[in-house]
């Protein structure tokens, strides 16, 4: 815009010596504004990677899933026990919310399947089809081979010490990590026979660093992603399989063992402080499913989600 505007009045100049004096001046064209594309807002670089590393989250475990004999009667009680909410969908699945926000699904035992009834947990990985390499390198095996879903890409697994679970790679737009409310999964619990095999499994697994701490005479290992815990792995209590546990958010780890009692519940696991974690309690449900709660320690040097 500025240079037409000069090879106007350029023009003009000539014009004007060509013709000579004039008996009245012409009057001068107003100034014409300049007109600037407006300059894009730059992003700063602490926005730029805290957006990148909140996509990126890989280690936790961003999906539980349900797998009910009764599915019906296993909603009934988590919408009364945690004050879930439950939808049916048109092809006869669950899907719960938690204060608004779509959490997990339930869905129909089928025994002929690979999957057991109870809990699925889901790993955020990077990559499930060159992590299909490592499993069987490592002791595991693959139960459902890497398959498109609603997530992203996902495929199911037992680990090396048993213990089935499954590895998501998550769609572009969905995110592994969010702000975490009361309700919400935040970790898992396995129970092995053998820590050393089940550590070194899930350290390729979901790239984790390990922290061991102790409750009386009962050991538990912290899987960690930087200093932010994943999962917990501890010896299988008595009469138990080899599994995994979700644990959800809570403010009151007591009562909810109180409710889930008065519910029909079993309890796993009472109440107690896990150093370093804070205070939890494992409960079975009585349509099957064995579910935790955690409280984090309000020390300031607990884990933040």
């Amino acid at each position: 815009m500025r240079i037409c505007g000069l090879l106007f009045a350029a023009t003009l100049l000539c014009l004007a010596a060509c013709a000579g004096p004039d008996k009245a001046s012409p009057t001068p064209l107003p100034a014409q504004p300049e007109v600037v594309a407006p300059t894009p807002e730059p992003v700063p670089e602490e926005v730029v990677a805290e957006v990148e590393e909140y996509d990126r989250d890989y280690g936790k475990f961003v999906q539980m899933d349900l797998v009910a004999k009764e599915p019906a009667k296993a909603a009934a009680f988590y919408e009364q026990l945690l004050g879930w909410t439950v939808t049916k969908t048109p092809n006869g699945n669950f899907v719960i919310y938690n204060q608004g926000r779509e959490l997990s699904r339930i869905r129909e035992y089928d025994s002929s399947g690979p999957i057991p009834a109870g809990w699925m947990s889901y790993i955020s990985v990077e990559n499930v089809d060159d992590l299909m390499r490592d499993v069987p390198a490592n002791g595991g095996a693959i139960l459902v081979k890497p398959t498109n879903a609603k997530e992203g890409r996902i495929a199911v697994l037992k680990g090396a010490t048993d213990g089935v679970f499954g590895v998501v790679q998550l769609h572009g737009d969905a995110n592994g990590e969010r702000l975490t409310k009361t309700g919400d999964f935040v970790l898992s619990q396995l129970w092995t026979n053998n820590y050393e095999k089940a550590i070194s499994f899930y350290s390729v697994m979901g790239d984790y660093n390990s922290e061991d701490v102790k409750f009386r005479t009962t050991r538990y290992s912290i899987l960690k992603t930087g200093s932010t815990p994943r999962a917990i792995i501890r010896k299988t209590p008595a009469g138990r399989a080899n599994r995994w546990i979700p644990f959800v958010l809570s403010d009151d780890v007591d009562g909810l063992v109180k409710k889930a009692k008065k519910l029909g519940a079993k309890i796993v696991t009472p109440a107690r402080v896990i150093p370093t974690l804070g205070r939890v309690a494992v409960v079975e449900a009585p349509t099957g499913g064995i579910i935790g709660f955690i409280a984090p320690d309000n020390d300031g040097k607990s884990f933040d989600w």
